[in-house]
């Protein structure tokens, strides 16, 4: 009765393809069930099913509740409504949107009933989510991207704004705790936002599982022989195909570049999945002659990740969207120099160990290119960012450190009412 169990929400069917988003989560799930916790809290993992229980192998206690993963019922129904072809069956049918209400406020029933018959006192969502169970729970908060940066399609067209904006005004108020990646985040959320304050934590972020691949040189040959580059002959950047990642500034930096210092054995490496914009950048860099210059692997493995950092002249990031970004972190981890824009969050995680630019000046983002081509130069960057990163709160160990202290902290607090209440 005195332990507070804390529900940590699964969704196994998270894919890799979600980038940075899905290394948080997978990394964050894996250090918890890891992680010797305080006696006075228990972690259970917290697996929502459909048809079969699924065989998931974790080291912590586990509990398997029916009915599909909660943040997807919504999207499930939709689907399954589009396969009618009558009229009757659109998705704005107010009697269709009716059943469908009636089967989530069902399915949320059940499980909020099995989470109180397993004594979870609280929740835990480890990435960002739209649609909680009726249940005390603990947010976590990544970015206010339409409110911190310009309109982008992503975070302002077809609904978008509308959806965040209500999360942040409604939802976000009922948690008991809100996570946040970083102090700048933290900044942000308030200063946008008029949430309890005290609620407010911060959980630094963390490197993905790049930094900690062992892969040999034959291997690594290989990589770099498959995808025709050259050690400390090209930058990389890897990152979803969105708007707000700004790989159109990236490349015209890159074409300058190479023109204008007749840098024409040089390349860039643009890994990641398409989110919508894949089309509109490759036809810019066909427009701009530079096929054989940009190569767009797609999704990459981490191993492959790992070797295009450790090889690479730098990490280039131009994006607008913050207030962190997890690439930083492992290039600094892996000796590969970071260029980034000049956001705030940036700067928390490398101080004055990477080179800042204006993700909006061409001339600017090609000058840190540039810079970066001195090997002296270069050199300076992998010691001092690698050095400063290993010495940063910008690590698993200390985030998980952290995260037990805030959940001691919310024990006292949500232990003063039962489960069942």
């Amino acid at each position: 009765m005195d332990k507070l169990r804390v529900g940590v929400i699964v969704d196994q069917n998270y894919q890799p393809a979600e980038g940075g988003a899905y290394s948080y989560y997978n990394i964050l799930l894996n250090g918890i069930n890891s992680y010797h916790f305080h006696p006075d809290l228990e972690m259970v993992n917290v697996v929502f099913y459909n048809k079969n229980i699924p065989k998931l192998n974790f080291e912590k206690e586990t509990i398997y509740i029916p009915g599909g993963y909660i943040g997807n019922l919504k999207h499930t129904l939709k689907k399954s409504a589009s396969k009618y072809s009558s009229p009757f069956f659109t998705r704005q049918n107010p009697i269709l949107n009716y059943f469908a209400t009636s089967v989530i406020s069902k399915t949320k029933r059940k499980a909020e009933q099995l989470l109180k018959r397993h004594k979870i006192d609280i929740l835990y969502y480890l990435k960002t989510e739209l649609d909680f169970l009726d249940y005390p729970f603990i947010a976590t908060h990544w970015d206010i991207g339409h409110k911190s940066m310009d309109a982008f399609p992503e975070v302002s067209l077809h609904g978008a704004y509308e959806i965040r904006e209500n999360y942040y005004l409604y939802t976000l108020n009922k948690a008991f705790v809100i996570v946040c990646e970083s102090e700048t985040g933290a900044r942000e959320l308030k200063k946008h936002y008029s949430l309890y304050e005290n609620k407010i934590k911060v959980i630094p972020i963390f490197g993905a599982e790049a930094f900690n691949k062992h892969v040999s040189e034959q291997v690594e040959a290989e990589t770099l022989l498959r995808y025709n580059l050259e050690k400390e002959r090209y930058f990389i950047y890897p990152s979803m195909f969105w708007a707000h990642k700004n790989h159109y500034h990236l490349i015209l930096a890159f074409n300058k570049l190479l023109h204008e210092n007749n840098n024409y054995d040089l390349k860039l490496i643009l890994c990641g999945s398409d989110k919508g914009n894949l089309q509109y950048i490759q036809e810019l860099i066909k427009s701009l002659s530079l096929t054989k210059h940009v190569i767009i692997p797609g999704f990459v493995t981490q191993d492959e990740l790992s070797v295009f950092y450790k090889n690479a002249i730098a990490l280039a990031m131009s994006s607008y969207l913050g207030p962190t970004n997890m690439p930083l972190i492992e290039a600094a981890h892996l000796n590969c120099p970071v260029l980034c824009s000049d956001l705030e969050g940036h700067k928390e995680i490398l101080g004055d160990n990477a080179l800042y630019f204006d993700p909006s000046n061409v001339d600017a983002i090609k000058n840190t290119m540039q810079q970066v081509l001195d090997k002296n130069v270069r050199d300076k960057l992998r010691v001092s960012a690698n050095e400063f990163i290993r010495n940063s709160p910008f690590k698993l160990s200390h985030s998980l450190k952290e995260l037990e202290k805030i959940l001691l902290q919310t024990k006292s607090k949500r232990k003063t009412w039962g489960i069942e209440d």
